[in-house]
């Protein structure tokens, strides 16, 4: 049976479940630091590790600044976080956080950037389909349906006329 490469449903599960967790402990200002009141906080990801003992937990401040007064206030609260965490979700072990400031937005808008540049090269607006050479067909509907359930047999008289090897 071939390995998955992408987290188990578990990790999800449990993942975002210490998201719901954290985030309404930061809502609600369980976490007394002072950048985290002044500072809403959208928790984007929580991603935990195959044995779930760490969780690295992606924010984004609201408003878009001072990430770097967020982050180390997350840093330095990091035990306390942990403790309230693991009081309010089973789990055999509290997980031991890791902070990282979400650049999912960011890198949005930067390949969003790229493509407009590109649309505007080509000469086509951004409200315009691209031109990738590809044709649109329609489905013709109920006739095709009607014979859907027909074995299709080769017709031998639509075979591509060729020339013979002896070049007649």
């Amino acid at each position: 049976m071939p390995r998955r490469s992408g987290p188990s449903k578990r990790q999800l599960r449990v993942g975002e479940l210490v998201r719901q967790t954290l985030s309404e402990m930061l809502q609600r200002g369980e976490v007394h630091h002072e950048a985290l009141i002044e500072n809403p906080i959208t928790v984007s990801e929580v991603r935990m590790t195959p044995d779930l003992q760490q969780a690295t937990a992606y924010f984004l401040p609201l408003a878009g600044d001072r990430t770097a007064d967020v982050l180390e206030a997350l840093k330095a609260c990091a035990k306390y976080i942990r403790g309230r965490v693991g009081h309010h979700v089973s789990l055999r072990y509290a997980p031991i956080f890791r902070f990282e400031v979400d650049t999912t937005f960011d890198d949005a808008q930067r390949i969003e950037t790229l493509l407009e540049s590109a649309n505007a090269r080509r000469g086509t607006g951004s409200n315009n389909a691209p031109d990738d050479g590809l044709v649109a067909v329609e489905d013709s509907g109920p006739a095709n349906e009607a014979h859907a359930d027909e074995d299709v047999i080769p017709s031998t008289d639509q075979a591509p006329a060729s020339k013979d090897r002896d070049g007649a």
